[in-house]
Order: structure tokens, then sequence, then C-alpha cells
């Protein structure tokens, strides 16, 4: 005898609740088996109790599925409903909203934070091979209709002009490459919580786009590496409320509209990443994108690289892997 499995899922019905099976043989009740009912057995009153007055009651009867199979008597308790009347049944086991929450713990919870190099070498320009043209059309989309009509002439004039030279500035590869990844966490991680930081002379912590950025700058403050750990987690919890569902607007505006300036003080940035990563879900995840050589606050690196340069870094890696951060670095070909 042989069964097609695609009555599974074509012409199976389903149940809630559990299968009925007989006590003498395992058997599963089915749409074959009969159920006929019984009196139930009446208590005895005592002697003393018969001239009471007791209320009349409903007849009571039990269920009784006779086994087609081995002829065990199984008491049962199935309502007419419940009879099977297909061949094949499918039983759920969890109800729908127990389903729906154990989805939703499936779901990625974690942070991600873009931690972009802005400085003055982002802007360096080559001419690319592949379409340009959906550079232009990302810029345009995330632009919003309440900017200022000059600001956002300004923003699709620079695009238009990349498009007809067929050239790219470092920094626009990489806002096109963080689009798309925004772009598709919106659909496939629509929980994560995805921020960016910013960084030339000074920090920029922007988020997940819906605060006002917060900048961090001077000599002491970008050289004090507890400070920063501190500041950035304080601004962790302003300014990484909401996931990638309720803020993809926000941050493709915000990443549309980044500019070239200064220097690189990608260390003081590098420890506010996973500061704030370090506040979120477990994974949560820093992606660093420079082109450059650390010159400002902590971290610097010049030909000969410190003792101290080294020490921090090293303690960086231990701080991110205490909070269980992964930390990646996109590098730009050709740089240091």
């Amino acid at each position: 005898m042989s069964i097609n499995l695609k009555v599974l899922k074509e012409d199976a019905e389903l149940a809630s609740g559990d299968p009925v099976f007989c006590q003498g043989c395992k058997a599963a009740f089915n749409m074959y088996s009969k159920v006929t009912e019984e009196d139930a057995k009446m208590e005895v009153i005592p002697e003393e109790q018969e001239d009471a007055e007791i209320a009349e009651e409903p007849k009571q009867t039990n269920q009784v599925w006779v086994c087609e199979f081995c002829q065990f008597n199984n008491k049962v308790s199935i309502e007419k409903e419940e009879m099977p009347s297909k061949e094949a049944i499918n039983f759920i086991i969890e109800g729908g909203e127990e389903i729906k929450e154990d989805e939703d713990s499936k779901e990625d919870h974690s942070s991600l934070i873009f931690c972009i190099d802005i400085s003055g070498s982002m802007n360096s320009k080559c001419k690319v091979d592949w379409n340009v043209g959906k550079i232009q059309n990302f810029a345009q989309q995330s632009i919003k209709p309440t900017q200022k009509p000059a600001t956002m002439n300004r923003a699709r004039a620079r695009q238009t002009q990349v498009v007809q030279q067929n050239v790219l500035s470092r920094l626009e590869c990489v806002k096109s490459a963080i689009s798309s990844q925004i772009e598709n966490m919106k659909t496939n991680a629509k929980l994560k919580k995805v921020g960016l930081v910013t960084f030339e002379s000074a920090v920029n912590i922007i988020g997940d786009g819906t605060q006002k950025p917060k900048v961090v700058s001077g000599s002491e403050m970008l050289n004090n590496y507890e400070a920063l750990l501190e500041n950035a987690q304080d601004l962790a919890r302003s300014h990484m409320n909401s996931n990638i569902g309720d803020t993809y607007e926000d941050l493709q505006n915000r990443v549309c509209t980044l500019r070239t300036a200064g220097s690189t003080a990608l260390g003081p940035a590098v420890v506010s990443s996973i500061a704030m990563a370090g506040e979120g879900s477990k994974g949560s995840t820093v992606v660093i994108c420079t082109d450059g050589v650390a010159n400002v606050g902590l971290g610097q690196c010049g030909k000969n690289t410190s003792e101290a340069t080294e020490k921090f870094y090293e303690e960086l890696a231990d701080f991110a892997n205490e909070r269980g951060v992964t930390v990646n670095i996109i590098s730009i070909k050709g740089q240091d």
C-alpha cells in the first residue's frame, strides 16, 4: 500500500485540540468511527434523603466509541463539530496567537550601527563601470518633500552631475551601499534597530534618524575613552529607540544628505559606535566604512604605531567582545 503525501497539504481537514486514540490498539478516531451514547450510572441516594426536595436534573449520558479495529470500548467526549469529515486530518497543536508570538520571537531585534567616514578624502572621485542611475533614484526618493526647495534642488543637481559624468565619490559609493542595505532590512529585518555614526574632525551621532544629531568634538572629549563610552551609551537610549520599520525614511534622508569635511576621528567614532551597539540586543553589529588612517583623537595611527594606540584598540576589542558586538570593517582599495 502506498500513500501520496500531497494529501497532507491539499486534501486534509484542519482540526483543533488533540486527536483521540483507542486505548486498546492506539488506532485514531476517524470519519468511519461510530459514537454511541449510554445512560450514565445514577447515584444511589441514602434513605434519609429520600423525602428531601431534589431538583430535577437533565438525564446524563456517556459517549462510547467501540473501536472498529479491536472492539475496545472507549469512553470519549467529542462534540458534533469535532467529528472528522475527511480521511486526512491536520491537527493544530498551537493556537494562532502562540504561533505568532513564536514567529516574533525569532525576529532580529539587534542593533546595527553604520560608522561612516565623511572626511575630506572620501570626496575623491573615480569613474565607475556599473549603472549609477540607481544612486540618483536613491537620492531623489529619500529627499523629503518637507525640505526647502533650494536644498532639494541642490541635492538633485549634484546627483544629475554624477550620472552625466559617470563619476562617483567614495562617499557616494558608500551611501549607495548603505541605502541598499537599509532598503533590504526594512523588508527582511523590520524589528532591527539601525543607526548612523559619522566622523570627520568630530564625531556626529545620528542614531536612528528620528532625533537631532549630537556632535562630539574637542580634543579633551575625543581623547577621553571613558567619557566617549558614557556619552554614547546615554545617547543610545535617546537616539536608538525605534526599529527600521519605523525609521526607514528618516535614515534614508540622513544617508542622502551626508557631505564630506575635515580630518579622520576614527578612534572616537568606533568607541561611540560599539558603545551604542552594546546597549542593543545580543548579536548587535558595527560596520565601519573608511578610506584612511585615524589622525584625530584616540587611536591615531602614523607611520609608526605607538604602544598606546595598540593598547587602545586591544581594549576596544575586549569591550566589544564583552558586549557581544561584532565589528566589520569595509575599507576602500588603494588607501591606507
